[in-house]
């Protein structure tokens, strides 16, 4: 492509893209040189190939460079396409007072293995107040409409109540008609973090890398095929809500939302060797009563 220059304009063929001179629109007054500082700049950017601003006080201060007054190269335009960085985040201050009054959601996936099921990817679904967490594995992303129909009629069958505010990133799963509908009907507020900007939403990403880290070690240290994978999310999902905040021993992700600290006699140890019972319908007189099973899980179903 190629350019020629017309009234101060510069017009690119096809394209017609104009770039109008600093006089009119555009300021560039930051990237002017003044004449102290042009030859610290002409170092910097062309005969040493954009060395650091240290290097060439250094280079100046041991004689190398003769009468060259030392700069700042925050001015250089290449330094400022370059290596210009997005600001941080602040922690947000505002605490939910109830449960579901915030309800944070994301997708985990796609995962290079299947489970038995054919999930490849689960939604978590995190309570912002008591930090509960709901996981469903998803075969295929369109599925998710119907997972979230699942969990909405749970949270209003079993609690009685509605979700206030929803939170989630700009994927295709959330964006659909039918899922914004459900939302105005219950008067649920849908918020969105900005594209490519999923540390406004990163609750989730940390609790994904929570269990999911979790579930590689538990995968590793029991030895079971990969496939299983699926239902040591959910175990793993079931043991962190039940487990002690990290730095607030009396603290349990459970007792925030149920109001009393969980039942630990259920708990098994995931991989042991179990005995299930046969019913006697499918057994005979010399058959065994019991068939010998690996525990891996509490059961889940998987849409």
């Amino acid at each position: 492509m190629t350019s020629h220059k017309k009234k101060g304009l510069y017009i690119l063929d096809k394209l017609k893209v104009s770039v109008v001179a600093a006089a009119t629109s555009v300021d560039l007054s930051s990237f002017r040189l003044s004449h102290s500082s042009f030859s610290f700049h002409l170092w910097h950017n062309s005969h040493l190939d954009n060395v650091s601003s240290s290097h060439l006080r250094f280079l100046t201060s041991t004689r190398a460079l003769e009468n060259l007054k030392t700069c700042d190269i925050f001015y250089c335009s290449g330094y400022k396409l370059v290596i210009y960085f997005a600001l941080p985040f602040n922690w947000s201050i505002f605490v939910f007072s109830f449960p579901f009054d915030l309800i944070r959601s994301d997708v985990w996936g796609l995962s290079h293995v299947a489970t038995k099921g054919g999930s490849q990817n689960y939604v978590s679904f995190i309570d912002d107040h008591t930090h509960y967490c709901w996981v469903y594995l998803m075969k295929h992303c369109f599925k998710f409409f119907k997972i979230y129909t699942t969990f909405w009629a749970l949270i209003k069958t079993q609690h009685s109540v509605i979700i206030k505010c929803f939170m989630c990133n700009l994927n295709w799963e959330y964006t659909s008609n039918k899922f914004y509908e459900l939302d105005v009907l219950d008067g649920t507020i849908h918020q969105t973090s900005y594209t490519y900007t999923s540390k406004q939403n990163g609750v989730t990403k940390r609790k994904h890398r929570h269990i999911v880290k979790t579930a590689c070690s538990l995968l590793l240290s029991a030895s079971i095929p990969n496939e299983l994978c699926g239902e040591v999310v959910l175990t793993i999902v079931s043991l962190i809500n039940i487990i002690p905040f990290y730095y607030i021993l009396d603290f349990y992700f459970y007792k925030n939302f149920y109001g009393y600290a969980p039942d630990y006699s259920s708990f098994r140890a995931f991989d042991y060797t179990c005995f299930v019972l046969h019913p006697h319908i499918e057994r005979y007189k010399l058959s065994s009563r019991s068939v010998i099973y690996v525990f891996i899980g509490y059961g889940c179903e998987t849409l």
